[in-house]
């Protein structure tokens, strides 16, 4: 009965053996998320993933395309060495060889307590990175969640909100998805006393300066500025 017993253990032994293998080898696109670089990437996905219009220029003129970066978030070698670990700015190397473009580096900012995360690439120490503080970051990508943005419910807020025509926080998300960029002069990505992020984005005709911040893995948005909403006071009384 013992021998049975561990007959019957080794086969299991020898079939998960070769699962994960098959997993890790075949299957290598952060189907194994308990890894620490599919962990790095898996965090960077889950932010809206930007960058700077300068940046963004550069890359066109080597070819890079947002479906580019996105792979290499994929399947790209993250440089673990070579990345900044231990700052409230984080900073994560990935390399990759992209067809007929070349291989390069590229660098993902990780700030704390923000949504944001910034791309960049060059030869350059990412212990000097730093998120830009000027010109606007184009979306290359933003979670697939309906209700990953969410208002304050001031009198102030819900005025604005009203003249905008906004409805729904699932129409405010996707005119954000669909439209939006980050104002970098107008937001604070350091920590004190919290970071925060300026949206710029079309609604209706209408165009948009949200200014917002991370809370509750929610983009919250404390304040909105159009030509439609301008006539909102706060209620002194």
């Amino acid at each position: 009965m013992f021998k049975s017993f561990l007959k019957r253990l080794r086969y299991y032994g020898i079939g998960f053996g070769m699962g994960v293998i098959i997993v890790m080898f075949l299957l290598p696109n952060r189907s194994c998320s308990w890894t620490p670089s599919n962990r790095v990437k898996n965090m960077i996905l889950n932010r809206v993933l930007t960058v700077n219009e300068i940046d963004w220029k550069l890359m066109q003129s080597k070819g890079i395309t947002k479906q580019d970066i996105l792979s290499v978030l994929n399947d790209g070698e993250i440089d673990f060495g070579k990345s900044k670990k231990d700052a409230h700015l984080k900073v994560y190397v990935i390399e990759k060889e992209l067809k007929g473009k070349g291989n390069y580096k590229f660098y993902f900012t990780l700030p704390e307590e923000t949504y944001i995360s910034e791309v960049k690439i060059g030869e350059i120490d990412a212990k000097k990175v730093e998120n830009s503080t000027e010109g606007y970051g184009l979306f290359i990508s933003v979670p697939k969640d309906e209700f990953l943005v969410s208002t304050d419910s001031t009198f102030i807020v819900s005025c604005q909100m009203e003249k905008i025509g906004i409805k729904s926080v699932k129409q405010l998300y996707w005119s954000i998805n669909k439209s939006g960029r980050i104002n970098f002069s107008k937001s604070d990505l350091g920590l004190q006393p919290k970071p925060t992020q300026n949206i710029e984005f079309v609604y209706g005709k209408d165009t948009v300066s949200a200014q917002s911040t991370w809370y509750k893995n929610k983009i919250f948005i404390t304040d909105f500025k159009s030509e439609k909403s301008k006539d909102c006071e706060i209620d002194k009384e």
